[in-house]
């Protein structure tokens, strides 16, 4: 008996595209043969699934994809502010093994189970697979590999690059990036004036090295902790870079986040959002919001007496659902904002931030998405997006 691996995916993959393997067997020719395979996931109760594919007549190889069952083993991490800075983004990604076998009759005709001919990977040394999908013109087999991404310091990122974001007194925000062999030891941050002065610096040196897909807090809190906290609110203060080094100082990665002082009349919703590659990224939007309640009612008619009172309620609510939706303004958009909020529009996961400690989940209501860019609309436009909660709210039925 012998199961081969023709082909196989990078060690590290996407959840939400194909992990596609291509297998053949020697014995493809027996009655009923079946290929099988045994998905296992760390932390889980193994295997999680067992997967059986035909064979194509006259055909002794088969493709077979894993990804829907490992992507049920990913969610996301939105990490709190801590001292050690980095934050390994353990829900963010699934490590597994496979064991490949095959089934068939016996000579008796029973079908016989010859399970894990063939491992991709062990428990001891696991392969990886992020919450992270590529669109259908994006995807390759090879497309997603954070070697390869890292192999370039300005690729390292996994938050959106198509515009600097910005940051308020009290807000927060996260990097999110690939460190496989947990070479970022080092974080600087220097705050600078409009002309590009630095006005304050500081270093933090990384008591614990974190390698694999991580997140650093880079918020207000994180200020804070750098002594650096005091600028956001500092006239002369434009914006903060947060510089990654190794050991041996050399920057590996450096993010531009602007302060925003701006003055508003007008209440300030933060929103942050899950983008394709697994991180999270942030938008301010700071116009005229117009909060608004969707009501759902139902009724039944009581009995009317003869006698009845004028007082006597006859048609009475004895179901009141409501769910609170809020109209979000944002300010004039560069194009390089537009196509970056393109992934806060198709995003499944978005969190709207109340403040530095509170967070509630909201969906996004519209199902259309037109990207405004100023050459061809002239003059910069705003966009205007309507968010639900995702819990609804009830009233007493008496």
């Amino acid at each position: 008996m012998a199961i081969t691996l023709i082909t196989s995916p990078n060690d590290w993959q996407n959840a939400y595209n194909e992990i596609v393997f291509n297998v053949s067997s020697s014995n493809s020719t027996q009655p009923n043969f079946q290929f099988l395979v045994d998905v296992n996931v760390s932390g889980q109760t193994n295997p999680v699934a067992r997967l059986t594919y035909p064979k194509q007549v006259g055909v002794g190889t088969i493709n077979l994809d894993v990804a829907n069952v490992v992507k049920d083993y990913v969610t996301y991490d939105l990490g709190s502010f801590n001292t050690n800075g980095i934050i390994r983004n353990t829900n963010s990604v699934a490590k597994f093994w496979l064991g490949f076998g095959e089934i068939y009759d016996n000579v008796s005709g029973v079908p016989v189970i010859y399970p894990n001919l063939t491992a991709y990977g062990t428990s001891g040394s696991p392969k990886s697979s992020s919450n992270a999908v590529y669109d259908f013109l994006d995807w390759s087999k090879s497309a997603f590999n954070p070697a390869k991404l890292l192999s370039t310091s300005n690729q390292v990122s996994l938050n959106q690059t198509t515009y600097t974001p910005s940051l308020r007194a009290n807000q927060q925000m996260w990097l999110s990036f690939f460190d496989l062999n947990g070479t970022i030891a080092i974080v600087d941050i220097a705050v600078f004036n409009a002309q590009g002065i630095s006005l304050f610096a500081n270093s933090f040196s990384y008591p614990a090295i974190v390698a694999g897909m991580v997140s650093i807090n880079t918020g207000f809190e994180f200020l804070e902790f750098m002594n650096a906290s005091g600028y956001m609110t500092n006239p002369n203060a434009a914006y903060y870079e947060v510089k990654f080094k190794d050991n041996g100082d050399d920057t590996l990665f450096t993010k531009r986040i602007n302060i925003d002082q701006t003055c508003t009349k007008y209440e300030v919703y933060r929103l942050h959002w899950l983008n394709n590659l697994g991180g999270f990224d942030s938008f301010n939007f700071t116009k005229v919001s117009k909060e608004s309640v969707e009501i759902e009612r139902k009724q039944f008619k009581k009995f009317q007496q003869l006698n009845y009172a004028k007082t006597d309620r006859l048609k009475t609510n004895y179901f009141t659902k409501f769910s609170e939706n809020i109209e979000l303004n944002s300010d004039l958009l560069t194009d390089a904002e537009w196509e970056g909020l393109r992934e806060l529009m198709l995003s499944p996961i978005v969190i709207l931030e109340v403040d530095k400690d509170t967070y509630y989940p909201v969906n996004i209501l519209e199902t259309n998405y037109n990207i405004n860019k100023v050459v061809n609309e002239t003059r910069p436009t705003s966009l205007v997006i309507n968010i639900q909660y995702t819990f609804d709210n009830y009233r007493q039925s008496l």
